[in-house]
């Protein structure tokens, strides 16, 4: 992902669809990710999260960073 951002892209969509779980470690990534994409004007977009993957992105507030796609 970072190297995605690096490269000047400054916003990518990722597709979650096949994730089945996120952990403390995923989150993290994820958020270095939209901190570096929002200092350098971009965004990063979610789509395809399962429920229960969604649910872990909404309670830890990680809705409030990332654009959420159903």
């Amino acid at each position: 992902m970072m190297a995605v951002l690096q490269a000047g892209q400054g916003s990518m969509l990722l597709d979650l669809s096949q994730v089945e779980f996120l952990s403390s470690a995923g989150l993290r990534v994820l958020l270095v990710a939209a901190n570096y994409a929002d200092r350098h004007g971009g965004v990063i977009r979610v789509s395809g999260a399962r429920p229960s993957v969604r649910e872990v992105l909404v309670v830890s507030s990680f809705d409030d960073i990332l654009t959420l796609i159903d």
